[in-house]
């Protein structure tokens, strides 16, 4: 799957790197890839698709921030 992230082109894929085993999720910015855990589902796979996307779109921000943001926003999606 691909998606536009701040003009650009990223790809997700529903992985885990080797490398990353035991994260929901992870960020490559060298190759614009998002991976996300093949096993999350619910409320879980759309915590770690936001957290991921907020990671890609802004960089800057802290892993609290990030964190915080994605958590607020399932909860509020989850109100309508």
């Amino acid at each position: 799957m691909a998606a536009k992230i701040a003009g650009k082109i990223w790809r997700i894929h529903r992985t885990r790197r080797p490398e990353n085993a035991g994260e929901d999720g992870n960020v490559v910015y060298s190759r614009r890839t998002i991976y996300i855990d093949p096993n999350l589902n619910g409320k879980g796979l759309q915590e770690t698709i936001i957290h991921e996307w907020l990671h890609a779109r802004w960089p800057d921000l802290s892993e609290e921030s990030v964190t915080e943001a994605a958590r607020e926003l399932v909860r509020l999606m989850g109100r309508f």
